[in-house]
């Protein structure tokens, strides 16, 4: 059976471990606002799913087989955790989690952030091999122009 989805960010909906806020990082809203998001010294991920949002932590992300999820809801999943280990500079997770991702479901963003985590751990010819992929779908992608611009400037 899956596990109940909680609202409460202070736990992982699948095995309800609590995430004990250990720090804080400063964003800023689409509105200007800038907003400090918590972080815990356990690595976890919000996902929306089908079946509404899920917080996940680390361990559950590695061990469960989301067979109660649709593909696309698998994929974010794993696109998030994607994000969470570029953040936290585990360049090599980062790109096994999004290459599992891309596995489910294509998207500029998560060729976007592979091509990223590839360029932090000096492969650069998969960097831009990946921007241009994402170009390719949408040449307009922000994130992969600009990237690659200066990816290519360094060469």
């Amino acid at each position: 059976m899956f596990p109940p989805f909680e609202d409460d960010p202070d736990q992982c909906s699948f095995c309800g471990k609590p995430f004990v806020a250990t720090g804080s990082e400063k964003w800023r809203a689409p509105s200007g606002e800038l907003i400090a998001i918590p972080t815990s010294d356990i690595a976890y991920t919000l996902s929306d799913t089908s079946k509404g949002e899920v917080y996940i932590c680390e361990e559950c992300y590695k061990k469960s087989d989301f067979k109660d999820l649709t593909s696309d809801d698998i994929a974010e999943i794993h696109y998030q955790f994607g994000l969470e280990y570029l953040a936290s500079k585990q360049f090599s997770e980062s790109v096994d989690a999004l290459h599992q991702s891309l596995r489910l479901k294509v998207s500029p963003d998560t060729l976007a952030s592979i091509a990223r985590s590839y360029d932090e751990l000096g492969a650069t010819k998969l960097a831009i091999e990946f921007y241009q992929q994402a170009l390719a779908i949408d040449p307009k992608h922000f994130m992969s122009r600009e990237n690659l611009k200066l990816v290519l400037e360094r060469l």
